[in-house]
């Protein structure tokens, strides 16, 4: 269900196999033992032990058509690149300084990461605290995620101690041509807490824009 990009939220894969594919299995096991039962006429246990081999079989050739359509139509992810480079989404988050220090933003839990439809394309991203830049009104966190699937498939989440979440959609060509040093447009995110009396949390902006993922700059 996984490589078909099944989602899996709240267990729908799991319904997906209890509730399709177990009872259509069951629907033709039996109508493939039925069949069989009433095409062959040889009596005792030779014919039984005949009719459970063809029977086998049949089951065999089933789960192995099965699985080879299911193989052929899998969705296979591939990490996108430029003149054979990966390539990476350098991504800039802006939020409100609100007279604090970057130090203080850190310490209030403050952090991001970049998901993707499956789990296992998700890149390694996390804030570059060290090139984080602080003005009167913004700090700047800036984030290096390089991709490992099809560019379309991420978005953006940025949260804090407090369950305040803040998500912004990647848009851009599933296959990338070049890099660009243009910066997307900043991204508004308004964002609700989680908690039971929900409230409106700080404005918090994003921008990204395509890199080699090899000009990552370095984290220490």
């Amino acid at each position: 269900m996984k490589i078909h990009h099944a989602s899996h939220f709240e267990g729908s894969s799991d319904f997906g196999v209890v509730f399709i594919w177990m009872p259509l299995a069951a629907i033709v096991g039996f109508i493939v033992g039925f069949g069989l039962s009433f095409s062959t006429r040889r009596r005792g246990f030779p014919g039984y032990a005949y009719r459970q081999g063809i029977a086998l079989l049949a089951i065999a050739g089933l789960v192995a058509l099965g699985g080879g359509l299911t193989y052929a139509t899998a969705i296979r992810p591939h990490a996108p690149t430029i003149d054979g480079k990966p390539i990476a989404l350098e991504i800039e988050l802006r939020v409100p300084a609100n007279g604090r220090t970057i130090e203080q933003l850190r310490a209030t839990g403050f952090d991001a990461r970049v998901d993707a439809v499956i789990e296992e394309d998700a890149p390694q991203a996390s804030p570059l605290w060290r090139q984080t830049v602080r003005t009167d009104d913004f700090i700047t966190v800036p984030m290096w995620a390089t991709l490992r699937a099809n560019p379309m498939t991420y978005q953006i989440a940025a949260f804090d101690a407090h369950d305040s979440w803040h998500t912004f959609r990647v848009v851009m060509p599933p296959s990338p041509r070049k890099v660009d040093n243009q910066w997307s447009d900043w991204i508004v995110s308004f964002s609700y807490a989680t908690n039971d009396s929900p409230r409106q949390v700080e404005e918090c902006h994003a921008r990204y824009r395509v890199r080699f993922a090899a000009d990552r700059p370095p984290t220490m």
